[in-house]
């Protein structure tokens, strides 16, 4: 069974995937990555369901808009950012779908989870083959999802034109961009921005460039670094990238990395993570990936639920 999406990634039909804790009274916990915390002993198990993590949800869902084939991104986080951004890869090319899946599914195989009889999705995508498409109207819609505007800035430089728009012009709207747009602005990238700060609406056309060395900031946002290292691997001569200031949130940096090795990316990074090489001409490849639970939810669920005893 598989659920079309329009180009926001919605559908009318969809059921919507859980964000909340359920009781389940027969279920157990089952795998190291399991997404189901369960308070024992007692009479009537308590069992949560996790949501997956957004970091990981956005990466895998890049790697499989890359990908050279059909890739499965299992137990994705079900979010604004995930619908804005499946709205996106359906613009660039891409075919997305919600799939349900079983218990059956979801507790076999090297990537087996727990379902426990509780909803559970996967997102089908068949990927463009690294050739991204320009959007049918010119224009990505980026809603209010930050971190899914600068990765898909990045990718945009591969474009001959698009443009960037939020429908929240007093938050997005309101977000620097500019260290990121100057960076693909030096690889060759003509770049239209609100003001010097680089707020949207935002145009680039010109792409796609064929790489070099550049530096970039990490002082503001690690979404700038992580942008460019998606960009890396599809140009001809690749990128070198040096960090200077400081870099922030180094924890995602090393979730991109994760990400990018999972699609078979080669980047070489310096220990401290302010230096890359990435070779040009690579290919991301198709599969299938388990976005992991999200730890600081998980922690808070536990919490809570050890409150309860």
């Amino acid at each position: 069974m598989s659920i079309s999406l329009d180009n926001n990634g919605n559908s009318p039909d969809m059921v919507q995937p859980p964000k909340r804790v359920f009781v389940h009274p027969g279920s157990t916990r089952t795998g190291p990555d399991a997404s189901e915390w369960r308070r024992s002993p007692s009479a009537s198990p308590l069992t949560i369901a996790l949501p997956g993590s957004k970091y990981y949800t956005l990466r895998y869902l890049l790697n499989a808009l890359l990908g050279d084939g059909e890739s499965l991104v299992r137990f994705p986080a079900h979010s604004d950012d995930t619908g804005i951004l499946v709205g996106a890869l359906r613009a660039l090319g891409a075919q997305v779908s919600w799939e349900p899946i079983s218990e059956e599914e979801g507790s076999t195989g090297s990537a087996a989870r727990s379902t426990s009889g509780l909803a559970a999705w996967q997102l089908r995508v068949g990927g463009t083959h690294g050739k991204l498409l320009p959007p049918p109207s010119g224009r990505l819609e980026m809603g209010n999802a930050g971190a899914v505007l600068r990765l898909l800035l990045g990718l945009g430089a591969l474009l001959p034109e698009v443009t960037y728009c939020t429908d929240h012009p007093q938050s997005l709207g309101r977000r620097p961009n500019a260290d990121l747009l100057g960076a693909l602005s030096y690889l060759g990238v003509q770049v239209e921005a609100q003001g010097d700060a680089g707020y949207l609406p935002i145009s680039l056309r010109g792409g796609p460039p064929t790489g070099g060395s550049l530096t970039i900031s990490g002082a503001r946002s690690s979404q700038y670094l992580s942008a460019l290292l998606y960009l890396g691997p599809l140009l001809p001569h690749g990128l070198e990238i040096r960090v200077v200031d400081e870099l922030r949130s180094r924890p995602l940096v090393q979730a991109t990395l994760g990400a990018l090795a999972a699609a078979g990316i080669q980047v070489e990074a310096a220990s401290d993570l302010m230096w890359f090489r990435i070779p040009g001409g690579q290919t991301f490849r198709a599969r299938t990936y388990t976005v992991p639970g999200d730890g600081p939810t998980a922690a808070a669920l536990l919490a809570a639920a050890l409150a309860l005893e």
